[in-house]
């Protein structure tokens, strides 16, 4: 996380909400996440630690505290269900919005090909996660909104 030192280096005397805001904003592109493989626990559990470690040092707050109070002090979504998010929100707007060829390879995805491609994989995982269906998702009737994560934590 050497934005997050960035951050730090030349941002250190600024204001606890400032440097969080700091954070956010140059520290949590994690492009491409969308297609990162969710069930592939050991590469995303290593980035997580890595990000909650930058989090923790960012707002100055000891190593050991628990990562659950993170999301509370910077106002975000724990790293992993931003992750979930955006790999879903991504898959939902394929699904619906795309091109009618992306359309195709999204539903073929979710309806046949589902864990052996990685958009219907994230789609069943993230469905078996938040205990959504897969009807619903294919009608469109999942928020994920940051509200939803944040009162079903």
């Amino acid at each position: 996380m050497s934005l997050a030192n960035n951050v730090l280096c030349f941002f250190r005397k600024l204001g606890f909400v400032t440097r969080i805001k700091l954070f956010k904003d140059f520290c949590s592109n994690m492009y491409r996440c969308e297609l990162w493989s969710l069930n592939d626990s050991r590469p995303i559990y290593e980035f997580c630690v890595a990000w909650r470690k930058a989090l923790r040092r960012v707002i100055n707050v000891p190593y050991n505290c628990h990562s659950c109070f993170l999301p509370l002090l910077s106002d975000t979504l724990p790293i992993f269900d931003e992750l979930c998010k955006r790999s879903f929100t991504f898959i939902m707007s394929c699904v619906f919005r795309g091109f009618p060829l992306v359309r195709a390879v999204a539903h073929h995805a979710l309806k046949i090909a589902r864990y052996n491609s990685v958009i219907g994989s994230n789609a069943l995982f993230c469905c078996a996660r938040y205990g959504w269906t897969a009807a619903d998702l294919l009608a469109g009737k999942i928020d994920v909104s940051n509200s939803y994560f944040q009162t079903n934590m």
